[in-house]
């Protein structure tokens, strides 16, 4: 009963707990991508840049001062206008951001959180048509996007200027094709290694695996992290069977790199020691089972599968 009473606990707690580990500190702003939830900062792709992807982000911030009640204006600017601060002042004055993209927000706590219906693409698009930057979804540019928060107090108050700020990170780089694609047959299993590439205008932070049947869709994948992670199991897959297999580098934003030349290869059925051991009569599974076909017909296949072995070409 304890048990399952701590268990629907965990579940009541599970949105509070949620929104804590999103809740930055005073100051600041964090962004949650829709569809890569676990990055912080989120990498914006070029995927998502061009809408070829309709991620949308959520804004989590908390201001160190809270007067009770006001509103708060949502910014997005290219540059910040010095090492602390955010834009303040419209497009029309200004050349550093764009218009407020959600102003006059209730504001209900010093700990609040706004779900944005745009897309992140019609965002950057508001950015660059209030001529704040222009942003070209497929140059090799890594920058950087600023989120700020000022703060309108109720009628009594003055705007707390810049009162949080975050900042998603611009991934618009492809990495370099990876190179050199071989693939080692095993027993239902392909062995894939390849090496890194070279060029490329962005940075390898992993590799993605895809496979599929000869001439088919490639319809499997893995992902990979690490620059430095260069092979790969495919397993599950059925003996004297040809397989199509390409590689991928991936982006720390999850830009593709262009896929290798297409490897193929077969698994292979793999008679070893003990599918001989099953072959010739052998009970054990595991322990220590008597009689003929125990651990003493274990014991005396040794000399037959050395032989074996010895005759192979």
């Amino acid at each position: 009963m304890s048990q399952r009473l701590a268990a629907i606990a965990a579940l009541l707690l599970a949105p509070s707990m949620t929104f804590a580990q999103a809740t930055p500190a005073a100051g600041s702003v964090t962004i949650v991508e829709s569809a890569d939830s676990t990055e912080n900062p989120p990498y914006i792709n070029i995927a998502e840049c061009k809408s070829d992807t309709a991620d949308t982000l959520t804004y989590y911030w908390q201001v160190s001062s809270f007067l009770g009640g006001g509103t708060y204006d949502l910014y997005i600017a290219d540059t910040i206008s010095s090492a602390t601060a955010c834009p303040t002042v419209s497009s029309t004055t200004a050349t550093v951001h764009s218009a407020p993209i959600i102003t006059g927000l209730s504001a209900t706590a010093a700990s609040q959180s706004y779900k944005d219906t745009a897309t992140i693409s019609q965002r950057l698009k508001q950015l660059t048509d209030a001529g704040a930057a222009t942003l070209s979804c497929t140059t090799g540019t890594a920058t950087q996007v600023h989120l700020c928060v000022n703060y309108n107090p109720p009628s009594s108050g003055t705007q707390v200027v810049n009162a949080a700020s975050g900042s998603p990170k611009l991934d618009l780089g492809v990495p370099p094709t990876p190179a050199n694609v071989v693939l080692g047959p095993g027993d239902s299993v392909l062995h894939v290694s390849w090496a890194a590439g070279s060029g490329g205008t962005g940075s390898t932070d992993g590799y993605r695996v895809k496979w599929g049947p000869h001439n088919g869709t490639l319809d499997g994948s893995h992902d990979l992290t690490g620059s430095g992670t260069t092979s790969f199991d495919i397993g599950g897959l059925q003996n004297d069977t040809e397989y199509d297999v390409q590689v991928l580098a991936l982006s720390p934003g999850k830009n593709e790199s262009e896929a290798t030349d297409i490897a193929s290869g077969k698994p292979i059925f793999v008679n070893d020691f003990w599918r001989l051991y099953r072959q010739d009569g052998g009970r054990e599974q595991g322990g220590c089972a008597a009689g003929a076909g125990g651990l003493l017909a274990l014991l005396a296949l040794v000399p037959l599968a050395w032989r074996r072995y010895r005759r192979r070409p």
